[in-house]
């Protein structure tokens, strides 16, 4: 189920992006399942061990339900646009699920040369967990940050959405 709901998600995402860089061949695959367990397992290591990090989460898509609970009746082209629906992913303090991926703590930790949230895990990860790094570290700060990371990746979303146009 985990595998087919990942497939699945990239798939959708892959379809929608006109400019993706992702490819078909194997190597790239083996590519994004590896991002995906190291960032999966990075997430579960801060989780488990409590420390502050930047989580990557994304809600469960509410709409099938709602079409479900007001037993209203759609034709299969309907259903399936419903079914490729993701609600955009936001960066967290606390963990939670991941929807897309269907898995239950994620994060964004495997780039740190493309993304400032990955390099600053990495600086928790040394500072919290193998305590080999240290740095002045504000609760507050730390969610302020969290909330200009999505502000900046929101804005970012709509470049690229212009951009594509």
């Amino acid at each position: 189920m985990r595998n087919a709901s990942k497939r699945k998600y990239w798939d959708t995402k892959e379809k929608y992006d006109p400019k993706s860089f992702h490819g078909n061949s194997k190597s790239e695959k083996i590519v994004q399942e590896l991002m995906v367990l190291y960032n999966t397992v990075l997430a579960e290591i801060a989780k488990d061990a409590n420390i502050p990090y930047i989580y990557r989460t994304q809600e469960k898509e509410y709409i099938s339900d709602l079409v479900d609970e007001l037993n209203l009746t759609l034709d299969d082209y309907n259903r399936k646009m419903i079914s490729e629906i993701y609600l955009p992913s936001k960066y967290s303090t606390t963990p939670a699920l991941h929807s897309g991926l269907n898995i239950p703590a994620y994060s964004h930790s495997v780039a740190p040369m493309r993304r400032y949230p990955d390099a600053y895990n990495q600086y928790l990860l040394h500072k919290f967990y193998f305590k080999d790094k240290d740095f002045v570290f504000d609760d507050q700060r730390f969610e302020d940050l969290v909330t200009y990371f999505n502000q900046r990746n929101s804005e970012m979303e709509f470049m690229k959405a212009d951009y594509n146009r």
